[in-house]
């Protein structure tokens, strides 16, 4: 690849908080297993509330506890859990499939997280239910009771989603793109758009979710910037997969060897595993095509790079 690219080409925000908030996260479904009430709340901030955004620590202190007084016998399970960096805030997607006395539910959570003095703390949560069954009905609900093969759905840990935060004529400006945006803590990268069998733009893209609403919050951020102003997000379903990976550093070395030789790859803690060790995906670009990738494909082959078609 363009070696003066590679001498240009800045490294990807570290990943190491991401192994602190995962961390995080597994207190956050443990103390809820346990009904530890206290080790729950220990995890939210107690900043003033954002009107508008979050409800603040009064408002999770009462609703926790009405809800740990209600549930008793919980069953949590975390999926996957993808972390989106930006600066002192993250974003923590996940699927969750909940079972207690009362109830059972499968769906899509998502956590905001803050840096504090503390160390990370929740501001916010939200879930969107796919699956409900309410227990205490004779009869059960209108989509029957929820099972542990909806949480294993393919469908469900599927993340197809971008950031699409600009499109450039040449490289270089591609890359002045993606290392602003790097510089700010976004996991960016440069995909190319091949508009005719020789002839490319480049596509600098941030992220990968499983669903337009965090992709909208992303977005929203992102535009803050003013050479991604018109970031949007799009659906570009498939990328290519340089190397998958149990330990995270053994990822990072590969996406460091990478950026060497002037490929913007990234990480996807999102391809398999158990929580909270996830595998980690070593990723190159995000399609809306499959020809697209499979031609990027064949230019990275003959650069010596190997790298095989997947759908994240």
């Amino acid at each position: 690849m363009d070696p003066l690219v590679a001498e240009l080409l800045a490294a990807p925000p570290k990943k190491d908080v991401q192994s602190a908030i995962v961390s995080r996260l597994e207190e956050w479904r443990s103390s809820w297993e346990k009904g530890d009430l206290g080790q729950h709340l220990a995890l939210f901030s107690k900043q003033p509330p954002v009107p508008g955004k979050t409800r603040g620590y009064a408002y999770w202190e009462r609703f926790k506890g009405m809800m740990f007084k209600r549930h008793k016998q919980v069953r949590l399970r975390v999926g996957a859990p993808v972390v989106v960096l930006q600066g002192d805030q993250a974003f923590v997607g996940f699927d969750q499939w909940f079972d207690s006395d009362k109830m059972q539910s499968f769906g899509r959570k998502t956590l905001e997280w803050v840096r504090e003095q503390g160390g990370w703390k929740i501001t916010s949560e939200h879930f969107a239910v796919k699956k409900f069954f309410n227990k205490l009905r004779a009869s059960g609900s209108e989509s029957g009771a929820v099972t542990e093969a909806d949480f294993s759905k393919p469908d469900s840990l599927t993340y197809p989603i971008v950031v699409h935060a600009s499109t450039k004529l040449n490289l270089g400006e591609a890359v002045e793109v993606l290392n602003e945006l790097r510089a700010r803590g976004w996991h960016a990268y440069i995909a190319p758009l091949y508009v005719t069998p020789v002839k490319k733009i480049y596509r600098v893209l941030v992220g990968r979710q499983s669903d337009w609403n965090g992709a909208e919050e992303m977005t929203r951020q992102i535009r803050r910037m003013k050479a991604s102003r018109f970031a949007a997000p799009k659906r570009f379903p498939f990328a290519l997969m340089a190397g998958e990976f149990l330990q995270e550093g053994e990822a990072e070395a590969l996406a460091e060897a990478l950026r060497q030789k002037g490929v913007s790859a990234y990480l996807h803690s999102a391809g398999g595993g158990n929580f909270p060790n996830p595998v980690t995906q070593v990723l190159v670009g995000a399609f809306l095509e499959k020809e697209n990738a499979e031609r990027y494909a064949g230019e990275l082959a003959k650069a010596g790079i190997g790298a095989s078609l997947v759908s994240p």
